[in-house]
């Protein structure tokens, strides 16, 4: 969210960024959407098809527990938008997910571990799709 933060101090709120995503009829897209239609003139995409051309990909790196785990997030994501991919939501998402942090590393292994695929799925999503 380093991107967002620096159009805030360049003058490009997060509520003027959402605003554009209704104007350019985006509301089921994420940011960076609205930022490449900007940019590049690139139809936005939904984040549920964002999701659906990442998965296979996010899937190759993680075991079933994680898998589990990612598909919780990218749920989430899908109807909420891109700030359930936050790190400052993972406490939040465990703990609705396992009931406990304790309960999430029993399942998914240590914090740091946790951290780092919740961290790394997510580069998955934003990789340009090839043709």
């Amino acid at each position: 969210m380093e991107l967002l933060k620096s159009l805030d101090d360049h003058g490009f709120s997060k509520e003027d960024l959402i605003q554009l995503k209704s104007i350019i009829d985006a509301n089921n897209s994420d940011l960076f959407d609205v930022l490449e239609y900007v940019s590049f003139a690139n139809s936005p995409m939904t984040r549920e098809d964002r999701v659906s051309s990442a998965k296979s990909n996010i899937y190759n790196f993680v075991n079933d527990k994680q898998r589990d785990f990612i598909d919780f997030i990218l749920r989430n994501y899908i109807k909420d938008g891109e700030d359930e991919l936050e790190l400052s939501k993972l406490s939040t998402a465990l703990n609705l997910k396992y009931g406990s942090i304790s309960g999430a590393e029993v399942n998914l292994g240590s914090i740091k571990e946790i951290k780092k695929v919740f961290i790394d799925f997510q580069k998955y999503l934003y990789l340009n799709q090839v043709a």
